[in-house]
């Protein structure tokens, strides 16, 4: 059912599933080499953070209170390493501090480490969900503020102008295909989650899609087809909340609109079309179900991949092969979504 619309994604594997994410990864892996002699303390590099923020070179601001309107509020030094010792963050820890510090030597603008720091104080105040969306977040920033800004040539070694030039190209295309396939995920699970949550007033769950929701979502991607998108899922996550099988709630006008070409990546909210009797749908979608039952993202994700034999003879990825409830609900997106949107 899917070989028509897979023959349409004209983009390598190795692309698809890889991610700025692991592009981060591997650039902070390079730093941490290169500054093991440094033997900076987690402490040390969050004060400097802190510092930075408040545009100050005095050890006192570790007792200093940061406010930034709808992020956070609180205090920034102990925030930083109460998420830095967070148990979800076990064998990772060291990228937290590495991220911090190559920002802390890059970011030239205190608004825009106050903003990173008031994400994390939020995510130290939230659940573990949220500590995984702010540690994605913080890696992303890494990769816009330190990997873009080295020259393609200083990176690989090599200075010839052939190579940068096809280096630079090469990374523009990555760039734009990163962000295609965010925008696509956006506009195929999460926006039609939202819209439905809107639409029956259940604002919570719908607060809830872009936290907890997208670990499952996102989590289907990376473990069925092998696509991965510039924020890793956290299928550990303790609950599965923000889900609902939107295709079966009566929203037939709106997520056309939400599908139409020229509305990827878009937020329901901006589009006209799908805000038109939102309130009228009849609407009969089960919440915190999304193609079978679990109570974690992991449990669902385990539960659906396991019974898929293989189909890697006509994908040359390692994927498998949809059951007939999972083909149901794909063959839905395939032919709604899927053959404008590749």
């Amino acid at each position: 059912e899917f070989r028509a619309v897979v023959d349409k994604i004209a983009v390598a594997d190795c692309i698809m599933s890889n991610s700025r994410f692991y592009e981060s990864v591997s650039y902070l892996d390079g730093c941490i080499r290169r500054n093991e002699k440094e033997q900076l303390t987690f402490e040390h590099i969050a004060a400097a953070a802190v510092m930075k923020a408040c545009g100050t070179t005095s050890d006192r601001v570790r007792y200093q209170r940061l406010r930034i309107p709808d992020l956070g509020e609180g205090n920034p030094y102990l925030s930083a390493l109460n998420f830095h010792a967070a148990p979800i963050f076990e064998g990772q820890r060291q990228y937290i501090g590495a991220a911090l510090h190559e920002l802390n030597s890059t970011c030239q603008d205190p608004t825009e480490m106050q903003v990173l720091l008031a994400h994390i104080i939020r995510a130290d105040q939230e659940c573990n969900a949220r500590k995984y969306a702010a540690y994605a977040s913080l890696l992303e920033k890494v990769l816009h503020a330190c990997v873009r800004n080295d020259s393609p040539g200083t990176v690989q070694g090599i200075g010839t102008q052939l190579h940068r030039a096809k280096t630079g190209l090469y990374s523009t295309c990555v760039d734009l295909i990163e962000e295609l396939k965010t925008q696509a995920a956006r506009t195929t699970f999460l926006e039609p989650a939202k819209m439905y949550f809107h639409a029956v007033h259940d604002h919570t769950m719908e607060g809830d899609v872009d936290v907890h929701g997208a670990n499952l979502y996102l989590g289907i991607l990376e473990e069925a087809l092998d696509i991965k998108t510039g924020r890793p899922s956290f299928v550990q996550d303790s609950s599965c909340k923000g889900i609902v099988m939107f295709l079966s709630a009566g929203l037939g006008e709106q997520l056309a609109a939400l599908w139409a070409p020229e509305n990827l990546g878009k937020s329901w909210e901006a589009i006209p079309q799908c805000r038109r009797n939102l309130y009228q749908v009849q609407h009969q979608a089960r919440k915190n179900v999304f193609i079978c039952e679990g109570q974690t993202p992991e449990d669902v994700i385990t539960r659906y991949v396991k019974e898929i034999p293989s189909i890697s003879h006509w994908i040359p990825i390692p994927v498998s092969r949809p059951s007939n409830r999972g083909k149901q609900f794909l063959q839905s997106h395939c032919n709604l979504h899927g053959a404008k949107q590749d």
